[in-house]
Parts: structure tokens; C-alpha cells; sequence
């Protein structure tokens, strides 16, 4: 009998790694590696979030960097991307007895 091996790569989970994205953004210094930009992942677009806010951003094929910077206000279209920006009437806390 013979047996067959396979490698696999599984890539990078984009909702996680967003997390991360924006603390670098807020706090300083950060180098995400295994996002990848030709991802189907639809929270890859924290990207375009990061960009329209003017954070310190670089990315290149194998990480995405960021560092402080001045932000603004940004508008950004999370529709399908429910993940990043949760709205915000979901969220309701119990009340206290």
C-alpha cells in the first residue's frame, strides 16, 4: 500500500489579523506576516479602512507593517464585512439586578 502525502498551506485568518492591524495603528510599531492581499477573505478590507484614515501603513508580499501616526476620520463601506465594524445596536448589555 502506498500512501500519498499533500502539502497544504492554510492562509491567514483576516478577521483575526485586523486585531492586531488596528492596535498597530493606534499603539505603534507591528509587522503582521501571513495576511494575504490575494485573499477572497472579505475582512481584508481593514486595509482599505487603515489606508482612509491615514495610519502609518506598508505592506509588501509577505507582511503588512504599521506604525503611529495622525489619523482622521474615515468613511468606510463595512457591509460585507460585518466582522470589523459590528453595528453598534447589536450590542446590548444585560441589565443589572
Amino acid at each position: 500500500m502506498v500512501e500519498a502525502t499533500s502539502n497544504y498551506t492554510v492562509e491567514g485568518d483576516w478577521s483575526g489579523g485586523a486585531f492586531l492591524l488596528v492596535a498597530g495603528a493606534i499603539a505603534g510599531n507591528i509587522s503582521v506576516r501571513g495576511l494575504s492581499m490575494a485573499s477572497t477573505q472579505a475582512d481584508k478590507k481593514i486595509t482599505e479602512a487603515l489606508i482612509a484614515a491615514n495610519a502609518g501603513i506598508a505592506m509588501d508580499a509577505k507582511s503588512i507593517r504599521l506604525h503611529k501616526a495622525e489619523m482622521s476620520a474615515f468613511e468606510f463601506d463595512a457591509t460585507d464585512c460585518p466582522d470589523l465594524f459590528p453595528r453598534w445596536w447589536h450590542w446590548r448589555p444585560t441589565a443589572m439586578a
